[in-house]
């Protein structure tokens, strides 16, 4: 049984859970708060929702940790896993634990087995989130779920649809979730240069119309933040790291809901009998209610139950994701049945000319200024390696200088910057020829010479 409470209270939570265990004494119950629930395709806010599943043949076993006291992977594995486990719903808080470590580590020793799930939420406040049992409460924690059993048929997917706009961007200093630096700039005034006070003002949940994109293992990723800390940086619901490189996104409405009656024809495919959904609660805001038609299209092919995430766990090609911006599902069947029901595809279209045209319009302007952009690096690495310059500053120390001059000079480019001109000096040439070069450079006047030993 998963519970999905948008009323951030542990007590009224637990005395469901006491209520239902003296009704099912045997049942397994994981639960979590949520940022909004979604039943049979439809979006509500501040409710509880309870979604009861039944099995004919698969085992199903949970339990809570707390991240609180030391966790060794080999736990749930010995705890809740077996041959036959073929997926984890996985449930952690959503503001303190970084969940990305305990997916990958799951990766390394159960590769093939098919995470979902998702990071706990509140109502947009980024205030207070725990996860659950029918026993305790942890807002530093997790709650997993096995599934195991020969009959049991798991698939999955995802929808995102956002799309990367403006400069690609390096991230220049981050440790795991937290980040400090883009493009060697601190992130929040990096997100007020680009996107402009009204966003910058109003993180982290405002961050979550403009995510960060990452290509990751063929996926693409988005980041949105989900705190901001006392020295600027940014906590994001999932791993950047130094190196990376991301670009801001936007979401397009139009793409999207053009996309539904598509993934519809490829899901229509899955044996399924029941549907748990984990969408982020960013896009909940951008969408709103229009996020419904991506529900509903899902309860067609099999009913449907899930919450709105501060992230999204994810399991493609025996690699485990936390995403973000993100729809994903889980689908479950005990039976290889599938049951077609065709969507109307005038429903799920959208054709604004408008947009389509602005949109359009965006993608060429970026690409052509990658291109130039490309260019000039191409054009600047060219010259780098065949003429020989460098810079410095007024008192002659050096600024930068071309590969080529490196090699001309036997150091190394690390070598020479920061170093004065005098480096380069031979004990056989006065220092009045220096003074008179010198003399003759500043004041803009032609210098012709020859100096020994460069």
């Amino acid at each position: 049984m998963q519970i999905f409470s948008g009323v951030v209270d542990e007590k009224k939570v637990l005395s469901i859970c006491a209520f239902i265990k003296e009704l099912l004494p045997h049942a397994n119950i994981i639960g979590t708060t949520t940022a909004g629930e979604i039943h049979n395709g439809e979006m509500y806010d501040e409710t509880i929702l309870l979604s009861f599943s039944m099995f004919d043949s698969t085992l199903v076993k949970s339990k809570l940790f707390n991240l609180d006291a030391p966790l060794y992977i080999e736990e749930v594995i010995e705890t809740l896993v077996t041959d036959k486990t073929k997926a984890l719903i996985v449930f952690s808080d959503g503001l303190r634990s970084n969940a990305e470590e305990l997916l990958n580590k799951l990766s390394i020793i159960r590769p093939n087995i098919v995470i979902a799930g998702g990071r706990a939420a509140d109502p947009n406040k980024f205030e207070k989130t725990f996860v659950f049992d029918e026993k305790e409460c942890f807002e530093n924690g997790f709650v997993v779920a096995s599934l195991s059993g020969d009959d049991l048929i798991v698939n999955n997917d995802y929808m995102l649809n956002w799309n990367p706009i403006g400069n690609k961007m390096i991230v220049t200093k981050a440790e795991a979730n937290r980040v400090y630096e883009l493009d060697g700039m601190p992130i929040q005034a990096l997100y007020e240069k680009y996107l402009g006070p009204d966003i910058s003002n109003h993180l982290p949940s405002a961050g979550a119309e403009f995510p960060l994109i990452i290509s990751r293992n063929g996926i693409k990723i988005a980041r949105a933040p989900v705190a901001v800390l006392e020295d600027e940086s940014l906590l994001f619901a999932g791993n950047l790291n130094v190196g990376d490189s991301v670009q801001f996104s936007y979401g397009n409405l139009h793409d999207i809901k053009n996309s539904i009656y598509d993934n519809n024809k490829k899901y229509q495919n899955f044996p399924s009998e029941s549907i748990f959904i984990y969408s982020c609660s960013g896009r909940k805001t951008l969408m709103g209610k229009e996020l419904e038609a991506e529900f509903k299209m899902l309860n067609s092919l099999a009913p449907s139950a899930g919450f709105f995430t501060y992230g999204e766990y994810f399991h493609s090609s025996k690699i485990n994701e936390v995403l973000n911006i993100t729809t994903t599902f889980l689908s479950l069947s005990e039976v290889n049945i599938v049951r077609k029901k065709e969507i109307n595809k005038s429903e799920y279209s959208s054709d604004n000319r408008i947009l389509k045209a602005l949109n359009h319009l965006t993608n060429v302007a970026i690409k052509e200024v990658e291109y130039k952009n490309a260019e000039l690096e191409r054009i600047s690495d060219m010259m780098s390696k065949t003429v020989l310059y460098s810079t410095s500053d007024l008192n002659g120390y050096i600024l930068s200088v071309s590969k080529a001059f490196a090699e001309f000079t036997a150091y190394t480019e690390e070598e020479l910057i920061g170093e004065n001109y005098s480096i380069f000096r031979h004990p056989d040439t006065p220092n009045e020829f220096y003074d008179d070069m010198w003399s003759k450079i500043e004041n803009d006047e032609k210098f012709v010479g020859d100096i020994k030993n460069i």
